[in-house]
């Protein structure tokens, strides 16, 4: 009788140690180790978060090359409006420059053979985006060099504009006097030249 008991004890421990591990099995069948689960879950998160980070900076990037594809352009066309703001400055400047002026005339009249007398300023004249500023301009010469003085000024580097000019004898002439190619004539004039109004630089 005791066998039977120690044979059925020992049989109830079997079935209980094959049922446990068909426990076990079916836990880990569906629901995995214990702590594995979680990790790959935790880890595909991860992964989903720097896919996006990438994407993101990716995004970022092309957007900063882009924008320093139109700095390069921009910078071009900075220097670009820069040198045609000096080249307008030179033909228009934004303060007087008389003696500027004065050198000009000077330089003008020493390349065509005229002497240039008296350079004198006038009262500048006030318009809307500018300053007139004209010169009263007494020089002497020859004709054909008078006309390619007045050519000269015209054609320079700054905007002048030349008015009211008379033709005459030079000082201490004698006798009747006539225009002609070989002979010395005075001339007056008016030289104007323009610089901006300083409120609008």
């Amino acid at each position: 009788m005791s066998m039977s008991l120690n044979s059925l004890r020992a049989l109830i421990e079997a079935v209980a140690r094959i049922a446990a591990a068909a426990v076990l099995a079916a836990l880990f069948y569906f629901f995995g180790v214990p702590g594995v689960f979680d990790s790959n879950s935790s880890l595909l998160a991860r992964m989903g978060r720097l896919h996006e980070q990438c994407l993101r900076l990716k995004a970022q990037n092309d957007q900063n090359e882009a924008f320093l594809q139109n700095q390069i352009e921009y910078l071009d066309r900075i220097h670009q409006l820069g040198v045609q703001i000096e080249t307008l400055d030179a033909i228009v400047p934004d303060e007087q420059k008389s003696a500027q002026m004065r050198s000009m005339i000077d330089a003008a009249g020493a390349a065509t053979d005229v002497r240039v007398g008296s350079v004198e300023a006038q009262k500048p004249a006030l318009r809307e985006f500018y300053v007139e500023l004209p010169f009263a301009v007494h020089v002497v010469g020859r004709y054909d060099s008078l006309f390619s003085f007045f050519q000269r000024l015209r054609q320079g580097q700054r905007i002048v504009s030349i008015s009211n000019p008379s033709l005459g004898p030079p000082e201490h002439s004698r006798g009747d006097f006539r225009i002609r190619p070989s002979e010395l004539v005075a001339a007056q004039c008016v030289v104007t030249t323009y610089y901006m109004r300083p409120q609008l630089r």
